[in-house]
Formats: structure tokens, C-alpha cells, sequence
């Protein structure tokens, strides 16, 4: 038993100096590591290539010389902080910018814009009363509120849509019995036709058939007639793209090299036939706008062209813009532009901002009214409203009229949100081709001549040359780069690999403190006394 206890006790005796030494081992251990880390910092900043650090941490200088160092090299950091967040900031919000490139880009390497020509009498009275006589029974027909109808039908053009509540309103159960009437076909038939509007066509000074000339257009304020539209009944099967298009017979737009007078568009208009009884009474034949060829003419932007017109010079001024192939690799969000290739549209062949509204207006409409009106048909849905359905556009107009563009989306009350359409998502083209008009010479008739009224238009380029504008990143990633190293070198004497060389330098002293031991090493150490064996841990790159 004695000896049992010895044994036990000198067993709990070697547990306690194992213990012992070990606790000892850990301390200094973990005092090593941290002064080898504090030595590695301590070597980096030395002999640091950032200018400025070695002398405010080089050992044996005076507190007055550390002090000045300190205030030069913290003016140069908060500089160069300065310039580089400028920098930074500049690349994130205003990534692209626009600049002119041209001022005498080519007039035959844009094409000439189209023309459309609406009448403003959509319904020649005779014509409607002619279809609807082989549609409708006696009683029907006779019925007097049918003028109603068709002066409704006459004001259903966005974006004012004349008098089109207070028609159907009078109109009454009459809608009802209208209900199964083709209101397209109606419409279609009740046009004036071209031979009635135009007397002669002219293009580049030779003479046209107006009839071939101008093809039938749809548009939001009802049937048109357009010239080298794309958008037209003719030719909305043809492809229209910025720099390329599909060239055959019937798809061929139209170009000049020419400026003024005579070296474009030239109209002279029939006014003797409108003496039939009108359903809105106007003072104009025909309101003329111009447009891109790939797009509908824009409801509520033309001029007019007055009855007791002599002479209109309308002068064009293209311009164009392109963008550059860094801009492709931008999401939409952050160029704020879509390509016409990148994104479909339910309503022209290619994308513009101005289709994409029209199709936010009709996407709207489908979804309060589930029908379209008469003068347009998207894809994928050809549901016409009939004469009841009516009612619920003429409800809905006051929304159709007004939107939230893409700029606005963030700025708007509740108030706006809540009234108008979400059309948002209608972004710019990149690459756009724009046509502005620029200036209106109006003649007008003091006197009419025996009765008739001729209205001569003429439509030309105003100057020899287009501006071209070039769409493209403020700065790009290699660019803001180079400038902000020209930045750290400036201020701070600094560069790529001196940012590198802090990295390596403060992840070499972080392992140095956190590794665990590779090796150990007795070192003896006097005290007093005795002896005590001391253990550290040799570092990661010791």
C-alpha cells in the first residue's frame, strides 16, 4: 500500500510538471509570435516605397521630426483620398458621356425621315353612310344617333380625344346594336382617299404617284398616309437596322444628298373636294408629321396644314448618335439606353422609345378594356373593341395621356404614380437617328382663287451636313485604373506594387501570429538556483 501511494504520487507529481511546462510553453509561445509580428510590421514600415512612412517610424528621430512627417504625410493621404473617391464616384454615377464627333456626317449615310400625312376629317360622311347601309338594318341606320357614333369614332385619336364621352353618352343604347359592326373596316372605308388629298408629289424635284408615294399608316390618332415609313401597311414586314437593312424591292428606304428647296418631300394638296358634310369641323387638311421610318408617327406632334395654305417650307435637321462597344457590355440600368437588337417589341420590327410608348398606352388599354382600339393590331393579340366596348377607353383616357419616363421614376409623387402609366421600363435606343424641325415658312391665301384651294408643302434638309454624336463610357476599367495609380503616385509616391508589397507584408505578420508551431527549440535559461527549459515556436517563414 505504501508503495502503491509512492507510485501514485509521483505520477500526480509528473502530471503537475507536465502541466506546469506546458502553461510555460504556451505563454512564451504565444509572447514570441506576437513580438515576431510586431518585428515583421515593424521591418515592412521601414523600409515601406510609400513615401513619408519610413520617416515617421525610423528609429532614433526626434519627436519633432516624426510630428512634421506626420502632418506632410497626412495632407497627402487625405488629398489623394480626396481625388481617388472623386474618381470612383465619377466612374460609378456618370458612367457615360456624350460628346460631338462629327459636325459634316454624310446626308446620304442617314435615311431621309419619314413622312406622314392624316387627314383631319377621318370620316368622310357619304363613305360611312354608304358601308353602313350594307351592314345595318332600316331601323338601325335611321336611327339620328348614329352621327353620334361616328363623331365619337371620328374623336377617338390620342391624345385629346375630342368630345368621346359626351358622344357615347348620346349614342345611348344605340352602342348595342353596333355592337357586331367592324369598326376597323367602317373606319377603313370611310377614309378620305388619297387621289382626295393629294393633287401632286414631288421627290427630289420629280414627279410621283402620290398614291404609290404614300401607303396607308396606322397611328394613334387614326389611318394615315406615310412616305418611307417602315411602320406603314406596305412595308411593316421590312427590317430596319442602324448601320444595315435589308435592301429588296419593297424594302427600300429613301435617301438624298441634297439641300433645299426641291431636294426632298414636295406635297401639293387637293383642298375642292372636302365640300361634303364634315362630323368635327376644321380649319386644316391634313396635319403632316416627321419621324424615324421605323416608328409611328407620335400622337399630338405635327403641323398643321391650313386650308387657305399657298407655300410651307418645312426645313429638317437630322442628327445622329452612336455608342460605343463598351456601352454594349453596361446593363441597361447603368447606360440608360437599350440597343435596338437587345431588347423586342410587340409592335414595330425594331425597338425605339417612342414604340415602346405606344405599346405601354395598348398593353394599358388590354388590360382595363382587353380590346384595342381600331387603327392598331400588336402581335400576339388582335382583339379590335367593339362599339360598347368604347366606353371603357373614354373612361380610361385621362391615364393614357400622361406617363412616368425613365428619368422620373425615382422623383414622382404618390399622387402622379397613382394617375398615370408605368412606362418606366421605355428606355432610349443607344443608337438613334433623330430628325427635328427646325424651321416653318407659312404663305397663306388673302383671296381665294375661283373656289379652290391648292396647299404646296415642301420638305428638305436644312443643312449640308448631319451632327454626329458618339455615346461612350466617361471612364473605363483600365482608365480608372491608370488614373487612379496616377493619383497614389502623385500624392503618395505610391503604385500597384507598393499596395501589394503592404498586403503580402500584413498577411505575413497575421499568419506569423496565428500559425500554429512547426518546430520547437530548448533554449536553458538561468535562474537563481536551478535551470527551467523554456519552449517557443519557430514562425511561418522563419
Amino acid at each position: 500500500m505504501h508503495s502503491s501511494s509512492l507510485d501514485n504520487y509521483g505520477s500526480h507529481q509528473r502530471k503537475l510538471h507536465r502541466h506546469k511546462i506546458s502553461s510555460v510553453k504556451h505563454k512564451y509561445d504565444k509572447e514570441y509570435r506576437k513580438v515576431k509580428s510586431i518585428n515583421l510590421l515593424k521591418e515592412f514600415i521601414q523600409n515601406s516605397t510609400i513615401h513619408g512612412v519610413q520617416h515617421i517610424f525610423r528609429e532614433r528621430e526626434t519627436p519633432l521630426h516624426r510630428l512634421i512627417w506626420s502632418i506632410f504625410f497626412t495632407i497627402c493621404l487625405i488629398g489623394a483620398m480626396y481625388f481617388l473617391y472623386d474618381s470612383w464616384t465619377g466612374y460609378v454615377s456618370v458612367p457615360i458621356v456624350m460628346s460631338v464627333v462629327e459636325t459634316s456626317y454624310p446626308l446620304d449615310a442617314v435615311y431621309f425621315p419619314a413622312v406622314s400625312v392624316c387627314p383631319q376629317e377621318k370620316i368622310v360622311l357619304s363613305k360611312a353612310m354608304e358601308y353602313l347601309t350594307e351592314n345595318l338594318d332600316n331601323a338601325t341606320l335611321n336611327d339620328v344617333r348614329i352621327y353620334n357614333f361616328l363623331k365619337a369614332l371620328s374623336g377617338l385619336q390620342h391624345p385629346l380625344y375630342h368630345g368621346l364621352s359626351l358622344h357615347l353618352r348620346e349614342s345611348g343604347e344605340l352602342l348595342k346594336k353596333l355592337k357586331t359592326l367592324n369598326i376597323t373596316e367602317l373606319m377603313l372605308q370611310s377614309l378620305p382617299d388619297c387621289d382626295e388629298i393629294f393633287l401632286k408629289c414631288y421627290w427630289q424635284g420629280f414627279p410621283r404617284n402620290c398614291c404609290s408615294f404614300f401607303t396607308l399608316q396606322r397611328s394613334e390618332i387614326g389611318f394615315c398616309y406615310s412616305f418611307n415609313s417602315f411602320t406603314s401597311e406596305k412595308h411593316n414586314k421590312c427590317v430596319y437596322k442602324d448601320k444595315d437593312i435589308k435592301v429588296t424591292k419593297d424594302c427600300k428606304l429613301m435617301t438624298t444628298s441634297g439641300t433645299g428647296p426641291g431636294s426632298g418631300v414636295g406635297i401639293i394638296f387637293k383642298t375642292s373636294n372636302f365640300s361634303v358634310p364634315q362630323l368635327i369641323g376644321s380649319s386644316a387638311i391634313a396635319m403632316i408629321q416627321i419621324h424615324h421610318p421605323n416608328e409611328y408617327p407620335e400622337p399630338g406632334v405635327g403641323t398643321l396644314i391650313p386650308i387657305k395654305l399657298e407655300k410651307m417650307n418645312i426645313l429638317v435637321k437630322a442628327t445622329v448618335t452612336e455608342s460605343s462597344d463598351d456601352i454594349r457590355k453596361m446593363s441597361s440600368t447603368v447606360s440608360g439606353c437599350y440597343f435596338k437588337d437587345s431588347t423586342k417589341s410587340l409592335i414595330t420590327t425594331i425597338y425605339s422609345q417612342r414604340s415602346c410608348l405606344f405599346e405601354c398606352r395598348m398593353s394599358f388599354l388590354i388590360k382595363k378594356c382587353g380590346c384595342l382600339p381600331y387603327y392598331i393590331i400588336m402581335k400576339y393579340f388582335h382583339k379590335i373593341c367593339n362599339a360598347t366596348e368604347l366606353l371603357c377607353i373614354a373612361a380610361h383616357k385621362e391615364e393614357l395621356r400622361f406617363y412616368r419616363p425613365p428619368s422620373a421614376s425615382s422623383q414622382v409623387t404618390e399622387e402622379i404614380k397613382n394617375s398615370s402609366l408605368d412606362c418606366t421600363h421605355c428606355l432610349p435606343t443607344c443608337n438613334e437617328r433623330h430628325y427635328e424641325l427646325v424651321v416653318i415658312d407659312l404663305y397663306l391665301h388673302t383671296k381665294s382663287r375661283n373656289n379652290k384651294h391648292e396647299g404646296q408643302v415642301d420638305i428638305y434638309y436644312k443643312d449640308t451636313g448631319v451632327v454626329k454624336y458618339q455615346r461612350e463610357m466617361s471612364y473605363n476599367f483600365i482608365q480608372l485604373v491608370v488614373n487612379l495609380g496616377g493619383i497614389g503616385g502623385l500624392f503618395l509616391g505610391a503604385s500597384l506594387l507598393s499596395l501589394l508589397e503592404a498586403v503580402y507584408w500584413l498577411l505575413k505578420a497575421f499568419i506569423t501570429y496565428i500559425w500554429p508551431t512547426k518546430q520547437k527549440k530548448e533554449i536553458p535559461k538561468k535562474k537563481d538556483q536551478g535551470k527551467e527549459t523554456i519552449f517557443y515556436t519557430q514562425g511561418w517563414m522563419d
